[in-house]
């Protein structure tokens, strides 16, 4: 299997674009909106600039400002970024700022065959500037039915449309040229769009011409295209600013110009409406130059692609970093040679005498310890004391509008400070849960305890006519003494005792059913509550196990560190040479 060609961003070369003819990039759009929902990328629009590129006559600031309203007012409505967007050029002078889009669309739905309810998702805007209608539809269906739409009728005029499908967002397009024209539309896009070309999409050929465009994926035109196994250089596509050679005016072609004769204006000069034999100095309104405007000698007649510029602004801010880098170099030497003075003035004898032997062996080995190792160092020390000092790069002070001169000096550092003070928050949660499982476990064993059953004073019968001879009164010698009394037979009273004593203790059991439903039910509650607390208490100790592991990794690898250093200061100190300077 052959490599893959080597991928670079090139500047591109001027051709003459005439995508209006061509079918549009229908297959393109649909592969890659299955490719984008696949992955889940979002897609970025390309912005056109007004800043242009190329030779030509000096660009004046109004010329400037001149192709700047073009840019700008060319760009595409913003329309959702994954639905497929059908360009339509109207015919026949067809204005589309008095067009009515309500009538317009159901006019384009009519013409391609759709109904009300396929097109309710599709959204139809307008570009007064180029004078094109632009139609956005989440539907590949309608994107190719509307591509394929010659003619529409609005009321009792029949206008003549020509449509193509745009290209999907985060594409960019290059220019090969060469292509044999015998070729079919079909052959190209075989020969090129294959796995010795991944980043290609699509071919499209210009008219009859031996020049394609490529779309390739991402915002990257590759310097070479395997066609057939043949490598073709291949440039980067520019697109021309559109001017009508019919009015003369900037931003729409002569077949989507909407204007009349009485309207048309020199190229050259501006004068509105010229006589047939009108001769006059021409002045570029692009570049400024002495041809008439956006002619085929100007070479600022092309808008700078979306990816130059890209590339242009990345350019800039890494020359504004390196400027700035550059400036605090100064700031960063002083702060750095205090800082090594006022440890060599802290540190011990040994020390500083080994710094200076491996200072003089390179110079670029020191500077490369001074950045690294001494930091380490001065840090591993002064942790042993309580307090950690962080020098800080001048970029970070520059960006906390901190002076250079000034010494950052913490007693923590910010890492150690959050990890301190969530442990003290799970601390604090951890003892609330445990006091509030402690309380419930209380309340718990208290209606334990409640559980128990009461002792229910069973009534004893009294037998007739047998002595009552007892030192208190009960309760059936009470109901004896009221039979007697009364002219009822003892057998009587006593069944009645009977009844009465078996009513009160079924009473009894109910008050006890009760009684227990309504403790069950809250011993039920309790225990889920308990359960639940002992989750979380769990949960939260293996939390804290955990940070308790992450700081002791931490301290080991700071005392590890340092053990190094100071093995490294010892054998310095043990030296023969050492030795002899002692």
């Amino acid at each position: 299997m052959a490599s893959n060609p080597n991928v670079s961003v090139v500047e591109g070369m001027d051709i003459n674009p005439e995508e209006a003819e061509c079918a549009g990039w229908i297959e393109v759009a649909s592969k890659k909106k299955k490719l984008a929902e696949r992955a889940d990328c979002n897609a970025c629009n390309a912005p056109t600039s007004a800043t242009g590129s190329g030779k030509g006559g000096s660009r004046t600031a109004a010329s400037q400002n001149v192709l700047r309203r073009v840019v700008k007012a060319s760009r595409i409505p913003n329309l959702p970024r994954d639905h497929f967007k059908t360009i339509i050029r109207p015919r026949g002078g067809m204005d589309v700022k008095k067009t009515d889009l309500l009538i317009f669309k159901r006019s384009l739905a009519k013409a391609a065959s759709l109904t009300a309810e396929q097109v309710f998702d599709d959204t139809p805007c307008t570009n007064p500037f180029q004078n094109i209608f632009v139609v956005a539809t989440p539907f590949e269906a309608n994107a190719r039915a509307y591509a394929r739409v010659q003619e529409i009728s609005m009321g009792l005029t029949v206008i003549g449309l020509a449509a193509y499908v745009a290209a999907s967002d985060n594409t960019c397009k290059g220019v090969i040229r060469g292509i044999n024209v015998d070729l079919s539309d079909a052959e190209p896009t075989e020969m090129i769009v294959n796995r010795r070309n991944p980043d290609a999409l699509g071919v499209q050929r210009i008219k009859k011409t031996p020049t394609v465009i490529v779309l390739f994926d991402e915002q990257k035109v590759p310097q070479h295209v395997v066609c057939d196994g043949v490598r073709y250089p291949c440039s980067l596509y520019r697109r021309q600013v559109d001017v009508c050679y019919a009015c003369g005016d900037l931003g729409h072609r002569s077949d989507v110009c909407p204007k009349g004769d009485e309207q048309k204006k020199c190229r050259g000069c501006g004068m509105q409406s010229p006589s047939p034999d009108h001769q006059c100095d021409p002045t570029c309104a692009i570049c400024g130059g002495a041809h008439p405007t956006a002619d085929r000698k100007c070479r600022r007649r092309f808008q700078v692609p979306y990816i130059v510029r890209q590339r242009r602004r990345r350019h800039r801010r890494r020359a504004r970093r390196g400027s700035d880098t550059a400036g605090g170099e100064e700031g960063l030497a002083e702060e750095e040679s205090f800082s090594s003075a006022h440890r060599s003035r802290s540190a011990s004898r040994g020390r500083s005498r080994s710094r200076g032997r491996s200072g003089s062996k390179s110079r670029s080995r020191s500077r490369g310890r001074d950045k690294g190792s001494s930091r380490s160092r001065s840090r591993g020390r002064s942790g042993s004391k309580g307090r950690v000092q962080k020098q800080m790069s001048w970029a970070d002070k520059a960006r906390m509008n901190i002076p250079s001169g000034q010494k950052v000096t913490q007693g923590i550092l910010p890492e150690q400070k959050r990890e301190q003070s969530e442990i003290l928050m799970l601390k604090k949660e951890n003892a609330e849960l445990k006091e509030a499982l402690r309380t419930l476990r209380a309340e718990f064993e208290l209606f334990r305890n409640s559980r128990e059953p009461r002792e229910v004073a069973t009534p004893i019968p009294v037998q007739a006519g047998g002595s009552n001879k007892r030192k208190s009164v009960s309760p059936p010698a009470i109901a004896e003494r009221v039979a007697m009394q009364s002219d009822e037979s003892p057998a009587q009273v006593a069944e009645k005792n009977v009844l009465a004593s078996l009513t009160a203790i079924e009473e009894s059991l109910k008050q006890v059913r009760e009684a227990l439903a309504i403790q069950s039910s809250t011993i039920e509650r309790m225990d889920g509550s308990v359960s639940h607390l002992t989750r979380r208490v769990g949960i939260l100790e293996s939390k804290m196990k955990m940070i308790d592991s992450s700081k002791l990794k931490t301290t080991n690898t700071g005392t590890i560190a340092k053990a190094k250093i100071v093995q490294q200061d010892s054998d310095a100190t043990s030296s023969p040479q050492a030795m002899f300077l002692q």
